[in-house]
């Protein structure tokens, strides 16, 4: 990774650490170890920036092969075009990313998420996680959303396997 990505990964660790109390890791990793722990780890990690477009300024690579896009593609989408874009489904992520700055924890975590995976197929998602992300002054620069469960959904709605992690 390089060294802006690993700076932001670094600011995801501390706010992580400082909003939810507890380490991303459930094992110390050094700042050389940093951006191959956040790429391979078993959960899908995007963060994104506090634009009013939520552009999104990171993805590891369990969240590109679940949502089935590479690397390159994050840096034009908004996290909103990730979200089924279902009024409700949207609605929620709304809801979900505005609660993060009212609340004074700075996180939120919503059950059930629909996202939009690889070909269009629909990916449940469940207790995604969303903290604010702050710059070393304290400032708000954006949010990381993770989750570690999910389900890849058949299009009408049923279910197909869970993809092997």
């Amino acid at each position: 990774a390089d060294e802006v990505t690993c700076l932001l990964l670094g600011l995801v660790t501390i706010s992580h650490k400082k909003y939810l109390q507890r380490a991303i890791f459930p094992s110390e990793v050094s700042e050389e170890e940093r951006g191959d722990a956040f790429w391979t780890a078993p959960f899908a990690l995007l963060v994104q920036d506090d634009s009013r477009q939520a552009l999104l300024e990171y993805a590891n690579k369990t969240a590109l092969q679940l949502l089935g896009r590479e690397f390159e593609d994050i840096y034009d989408l908004s996290a909103y075009d990730l979200v089924d874009p279902d009024a409700a489904q949207q609605q929620e992520w709304l809801w979900a990313t505005a609660e993060v700055e009212e609340k004074y924890e700075k996180y939120t975590v919503l059950p059930e998420l629909r996202l939009v995976g690889a070909g269009g197929r629909p990916v449940l998602a469940r207790n995604v996680l969303l903290f604010r992300v702050d710059s070393l002054e304290g400032g708000p620069i954006g949010q990381a959303i993770l989750f570690k469960d999910w389900e890849v959904l058949e299009p009408q709605g049923g279910r197909a396997a869970k993809p092997a992690k």
